[in-house]
């Protein structure tokens, strides 16, 4: 399948990770699962999730999640991102195994309204 040229790929994460990405503009991929014994939290992500819309990442990120959270989309520049490591995993979402710096991107928050529900 090809992957189309897109000015920007876009990446949804939980409030958390959005705090630790502000302070290292870095979004990590391990090979391995990593836990910090000072929060207790685990780490495990062996490759991203970049979809081609704001909606495609929230609705990629909840479903494989459960999350149900304010969730944080980045824009992240298409420059950032080695097309050729791209590999499909859904309509208009690709899997990324590397990780990808940002100095400058553009991020929505998008939060659900279950009141309605």
């Amino acid at each position: 399948m090809k992957t189309p040229k897109l000015k920007y790929y876009y990446f949804a994460m939980n409030p958390q990770e959005y705090q630790d990405f502000e302070q290292n503009r870095t979004i990590l991929v391990m090979p391995t699962t990593v836990i910090d014994v000072e929060t207790g939290r685990i780490f495990a992500r062996t490759q991203l999730l970049l979809a081609g819309s704001v909606p495609d990442a929230d609705t990629a990120f909840r479903t494989g999640s459960d999350y149900l959270g304010t969730v944080y989309v980045l824009r992240i520049p298409a420059e950032c991102v080695d097309r050729s490591k791209l590999t499909a995993a859904g309509t208009n979402t690709w899997y990324y195994p590397r990780s990808i710096t940002v100095a400058h991107c553009g991020v929505e928050q998008i939060a659900l309204d279950i009141s309605a529900a």
